[in-house]
């Protein structure tokens, strides 16, 4: 009876102590990976947010100086606002 209670603490100990190991070992190996493929991942998501922005930025400023010049207000005059409405 004894030998088979020091078997099976023996064996329940090293159960847990192998899968306690086994857990840091595969989370310092996530860790070591998943930094570098998540920072590229956020940093390609930056400059393509980064390039839109700005293609969006130039197009807009394209448009304004195309139709500055058909910008009236209601009683026929050139408005010195900064209102632009653009129904083309």
């Amino acid at each position: 009876m004894i030998k088979k209670f020091l078997w099976l603490t023996a064996g329940f100990g090293a159960g847990i102590s192998s899968s306690i190991w086994v857990k840091r070992l595969v989370k310092r190996q996530t860790n070591k990976y998943s930094g570098s493929v998540n920072n590229k991942f956020i940093s390609e998501g930056i400059k393509t947010t980064k390039t839109t922005l700005d293609n969006a930025t130039k197009e807009g400023k394209k448009i304004i100086g195309m139709y500055r010049n058909r910008v009236i207000s209601d009683s026929d005059q050139k408005y010195s606002g900064n209102l632009l409405i653009v129904n083309e």
